[in-house]
């Protein structure tokens, strides 16, 4: 029987980096990356990760910075911000929604 492993989505988008206040360049923006809770721990979300970042460059190669916002209380977002995912959080969390996010950009 065959399951869901994770569902994810991207778009194109601009951002600044590394500070708001700097020229905005094109982007990708993954506006979504969810896993499966029998599939987490297991590498399931790098594997998705990995392709997104892949499809992204082949989709937009114009983009030179890839963008999320991450809910702060997302257990996930530490694993963005490791070394091999090179995501770096920018500027202040803040209030959006129904929660507070945190923007985290990496270079392609």
């Amino acid at each position: 029987m065959e399951s869901l492993v994770g569902i994810s989505s991207m778009g194109s988008a601009t951002a600044s980096y590394p500070k708001n206040s700097s020229p905005r360049l094109p982007a990708v923006c993954f506006t979504w990356l969810a896993v499966d809770k029998n599939q987490q721990q297991i590498g399931s979300g790098q594997v998705i990760l990995d392709f997104l970042v892949a499809e992204s460059q082949r989709l937009y190669p114009e983009a030179r910075l890839i963008v999320a916002l991450v809910h702060v209380q997302n257990p996930a977002l530490g694993w963005y911000c490791n070394a091999r995912n090179q995501f770096v959080r920018v500027g202040a969390p803040a209030s959006k929604h129904n929660g507070t996010y945190q923007r985290i950009v990496r270079k392609v």
